[in-house]
Parts: structure tokens; sequence; C-alpha cells
């Protein structure tokens, strides 16, 4: 008879889900000893090296201005920007925001690419009106049918009525309209 081994017993120095490998590893927020032991050095220099880095940077030194504006400035990151875009979750507010972005970019108030961008959260915001129109719509028609097969459904099991008198061949051929018979009015 074959026992079931549990996956931990099986193989042991298989680690759990979940926990680490060496759970007396490194403790966290301590530092690499090579990165201690540079900043030791640097100690005091730091301020003077940045600064004569500066200084050959500014006198053309390619290298080292590529490293200045790399290090010492943040990358740059989108900015806000603010319009004054229409109200409105319909298709018309949503052509309005469109249509005031575009200006915005021929006033100079936005970047092209920064419209680009906007236009895309208009665009999601469009397809979000189309869709919950659709749904609309689409809700109506199902109800319209559900009625007119209710409505069929019943027609067809009434019985017929027995006082009726069929309609003759020149009340079927006059014009939609005109009365079939005297007390029909279809106006």
């Amino acid at each position: 008879m074959s026992e079931h081994i549990p996956p931990s017993a099986a193989n042991p120095g298989q680690f759990q889900k979940g926990q680490s490998g060496n759970p007396a590893g490194r403790p966290p927020g301590s530092r690499n000893k090579a990165t201690l032991a540079a900043e030791a050095l640097l100690e005091g220099a730091l301020e003077r090296l940045t600064a004569e880095a500066i200084g050959l940077a500014m006198d053309g030194d390619a290298n080292l201005l590529r490293l200045c504006i790399t290090r010492l400035l943040p990358a740059a990151r989108g900015r806000r920007i603010q319009l004054d875009l229409p109200e409105g979750g319909d298709m018309d507010g949503i052509a309005a925001s469109l249509e005031a972005t575009i200006r915005a970019v021929a006033e100079g108030v936005i970047s092209p690419l920064e419209a680009t961008d906007l236009a895309e959260v208009i665009e999601a915001q469009r397809r979000t009106v189309e869709t919950v129109d659709l749904q609309r719509r689409l809700t109506r028609l199902e109800e319209a049918s559900r009625e007119l097969v209710a409505s069929e459904r019943r027609l067809r099991l009434s019985p017929p009525d027995e006082d009726a008198v069929p309609y003759t061949e020149e009340e079927l051929a006059a014009p939609l309209g005109t009365p079939a018979r005297a007390g029909d009015d279809f106006a």
C-alpha cells in the first residue's frame, strides 16, 4: 500500500509557500556594506564634488551635463492641467469637451501630447456613454418584443368571435385610414 505523503514531507528542502527561505536574512532597512564604505570615503567631500561636477558640466562637458541632468533633476512627469470643460455626460457634452481640448492646443494652453492623453480620457467617457445608451435601447427593445409576443399569444388563444362578419373584398381593398364598415373609425 502506498501512503499519501504531503509535499513538504516528500521534499523537505523545498520552501513552504509564502515563507522566506532565509527567515534570519538581512533585516529590512539595512544597507549594503560597499555603499556604506563609499559614503564614508566621500563624507564632507560630496558637496564639493557635486559643485565641481556641475561647474564642469556648465563649461561644456557633455557627459557630466547628462549626469547632472539625469541624477539631480527628477524625471519629468505629466503635469496637472486645468481646462474649463463643459459639464454633462451626454454625446453633446463629450463633443464639446473634445472641441475645448483642441482649442486649448491651438491657444498653447496645453501641449499636443497632453491633448492626446486628455482625448483618450474623453474617448473612454464616450464609449461608456455609448455603452449605457445601447444597453438602455436594448432593454427597451426586449421589453417591446416581450409585449408583442404576449399580445400575439393572447390573440391566438382568444376564441373567435362568432358574431363577427368577415371583411368583403371591397373593404379589404379600401385605402388605409378610411372606415371599412359603418361604425369603424380609424382616423
